[in-house]
């Protein structure tokens, strides 16, 4: 793990501020740091009126396309006629990122309360949290993490799970394979082939594995 280097003296410090804090880690090491009392003041609001100051926040995705977070959020319905769920993207797949694993190697609690508030405010019911397979020390950190605030109860009815996920070329033996393992599949998508510029049809693949084994 490589260790956090020192703001520079004109860097405004936000999400990397407790990065290098081993006891930021920790529930009660986050709640000394003011943490999990957002969630609790958005949990007594209206979820229009948290979409409403997120939206004048002026957050926005860092995904690359840099789209309105609030706004986002806004085309949820209204009226729910089917449950809600909110996943979070922790693939980290963006060329030369390294957000994701940082913010869940130091402060899991962030990303855990951060995905609370936004679930409430879409009215989702389950949190899922996408974890590149390769992350095994952040998800080790982010499975304790969960642990200790849903024994404090910090999330009350929401369920939170890691997510596994597969993007494989559409044939039979390839479909066999990932179906046995307990992969369903959630979609379709199309990956451009670079060594020959052609097109390849390809099937998306997922599945609940809330243990950290292979």
């Amino acid at each position: 793990m490589g260790y956090p280097h020192k703001p520079h003296a004109k860097e405004t410090v936000v999400l990397s501020k407790y990065f290098g804090e081993a006891d930021a880690r920790t529930y009660k090491g986050w709640v000394k740091r003011g943490g999990y009392e957002m969630l609790t003041q958005a949990l007594k609001t209206e979820p229009a009126r948290i979409i409403d100051v997120v939206k004048e926040s002026g957050l926005r995705g860092r995904g690359g396309a840099g789209f309105p977070t609030g706004l986002k959020w806004s085309f949820m319905p209204k009226e729910k006629k089917k449950p809600h769920y909110l996943c979070v993207n922790a693939d980290e797949s963006e060329p030369g990122t390294f957000k994701d694993r940082e913010i869940m190697r130091w402060t899991p609690h962030a990303l855990l309360e951060g995905a609370a508030i936004a679930a409430h405010a879409i009215q989702a019911e389950v949190v899922y949290v996408y974890i590149r397979g390769e992350f095994t020390e952040p998800w080790a950190v982010m499975e304790k993490a969960l642990a200790e605030a849903s024994a404090a109860g910090a999330f009350g009815t929401l369920k939170l799970h890691r997510i596994e996920a597969a993007c494989i070329p559409a044939n039979v033996a390839s479909v066999r394979l990932l179906e046995r393992t307990g992969f369903k599949r959630e979609g379709f998508a199309r990956q451009y082939l670079c060594i020959d510029g052609a097109w390849q049809d390809h099937l998306l693949y997922a599945r609940i594995k809330d243990d950290p084994s292979p």
